[in-house]
């Protein structure tokens, strides 16, 4: 847990990451290693909102490169839309506003798929290989996690285990 907090507050994770290695690199070797890759190239989500604040305005435009005439067939096909009534609209103002959305309630996975469908998302690499790191580190923390909740982990090389503590049971009520 300290993992994560370290790599939400982007900082470095220090005396933690031989921690992670010793307790649970042999329950997830490739997840403890995207942790500590992730913790040392940090994203955050308020790092992905400044920088897609600044690539939105490329986005919703063509491909750098495209002519004209593809670019006039770009925006005509924009023009009618025939789509179920409940369905996400396609047109990139809509996928530009969806994403900015997601990513400022912390959905950055979400996000970065509308962004991948843009017609100017090969202008938006960087933004979206840091994204994918933001995830990919974000996801490999939970494999960790979880075998701390789950139960006792092997501990830290010459650490002292503690002493098992007993407790007594409870006796049932009488009836």
């Amino acid at each position: 847990f300290a993992a994560r907090r370290a790599i939400d507050r982007a900082q470095p994770l220090g005396p933690i990451a031989g921690e992670l290695r010793t307790r649970f690199g042999e329950i997830d070797t490739r997840a403890v290693a995207t942790v500590i890759r992730g913790a040392n190239e940090p994203v955050t989500l308020e790092d992905l909102r400044l920088a897609f604040d600044q690539i939105a305005p490329r986005l919703s435009t063509g491909v750098p490169g495209e002519s004209w005439w593809d670019g006039l067939r770009r925006e005509a096909a924009t023009l009618v839309i025939v789509r179920k009534e409940n369905a996400a609209s396609p047109h990139p103002r809509a996928r530009l506003a969806r994403a900015r959305r997601l990513l400022g309630q912390g959905h950055a996975e979400a996000a970065l798929a509308e962004i991948a469908r843009l017609p100017g998302a090969q202008g938006a690499e960087s933004w979206m290989a840091a994204a994918s790191r933001y995830v990919e580190t974000r996801s490999a923390a939970d494999p960790p996690d979880s075998a701390a909740i789950r139960g006792p982990v092997q501990p830290a090389a010459g650490a002292h285990p503690r002493a098992a503590q007993s407790v007594p049971a409870q006796a049932a009520p009488a009836q």
